[in-house]
């Protein structure tokens, strides 16, 4: 399904898929995935710029709520240091937000390709047609996301989505393997697009990896 004839061997995303995160080894300053963001990996990302996600998540309530700093807790000391409690919350979530995953992958599926044609036409007004409803109007954020890439030429859909949250927001990033030319070199890269799952429908959201108090939660195939 995917072709790629790459001129150079220039970017190389290496995932290591895992139920408690995502780890990320990349190349490049285009393509990106979100790695466990803590405020040193945010801010080597260049996360104050508009595409990699707002600084300050929007005050909205996902359903499945995220348990609240349990998902900190996890990230730093991993699932050992919980309570019974916190432990039985934790794995509640994660059945949760796998579930919305598994339950809704042909909306998710959909969304995504919407999304990356948008991108790739650079079509701020389709992308704006996307965002979470409940989420202020982010034109920073959607003028800079139809912007971020140069001219993408293939692209294929992953069957991985990484699982993230911040404050009571439940972000599911959905990944793309694209191909462009930028200065007559031609490469691939990972391009990962974050959305939210609200009232049974996908849209983009504006929170992302430069998004403080983003943490990562599992990732899961679909």
């Amino acid at each position: 399904m995917r072709t790629r004839h790459l001129l150079v061997a220039g970017v190389v995303v290496a995932v290591a898929l895992t139920v408690g995160g995502l780890a990320l080894v990349r190349q490049g300053t285009r393509g990106f995935l979100p790695a466990e963001p803590t405020s040193a990996v945010a801010e080597a990302a260049g996360a104050t710029d508009g595409h990699l996600g707002v600084k300050t998540a929007p005050k909205v309530t996902d359903i499945p709520i995220p348990p609240s700093s349990i998902a900190e807790k996890v990230a730093e000391n991993g699932t050992d240091s919980l309570s019974t409690g916190d432990r039985e919350a934790w794995d509640r979530y994660l059945s949760e937000t796998a579930a919305v995953v598994s339950d809704n992958a042909s909306g998710l599926t959909a969304r995504l390709d919407a999304a990356m044609q948008a991108i790739a036409a650079g079509d701020d007004e389709a992308l704006s047609a996307m965002l979470a409803p409940d989420e202020n109007p982010q034109a920073e954020f959607i003028e800079s996301l139809a912007a971020a890439y140069p001219t993408i030429g293939t692209s294929d859909n992953q069957d991985s989505v990484g699982i993230f949250s911040a404050a009571k927001v439940t972000v599911y990033f959905g990944y793309s393997v694209v191909s462009w030319t930028d200065g007559g070199i031609e490469s691939e890269h990972t391009v990962a697009v974050p959305m939210r799952f609200i009232d049974g429908t996908w849209y983009i959201t504006s929170v992302g990896i430069g998004t403080t108090g983003l943490v990562s939660v599992q990732t899961v195939r679909i």
